[in-house]
């Protein structure tokens, strides 16, 4: 079965969340959202991720996107 760009995102934050030591309440706290919401994110239960959720879970965990070449040829 070939998986989603939720589930992948969702994969990609879990990983980073526990590769540095947060838990999925301590992240929620941090973001202030809801732990459930978390959980779904991760899960790849929520199609549509909230964009200030996700913003404040990239600053949380690092996350970074590279530039795409479109930005690096300005």
């Amino acid at each position: 079965m070939r998986k989603n760009n939720t589930t992948k995102l969702g994969e990609l934050i879990k990983n980073k969340r526990e590769e540095l030591g947060i838990s999925q309440r301590a992240l929620a706290r941090e973001v202030n959202m809801d732990c459930a919401e978390v959980s779904r994110i991760e899960a790849g239960k929520r199609q549509k991720p909230n964009i200030l959720y996700l913003k404040g879970i990239s600053e949380t965990c690092l996350l970074y996107t590279s530039p795409s070449p479109r930005d690096t040829e300005r």
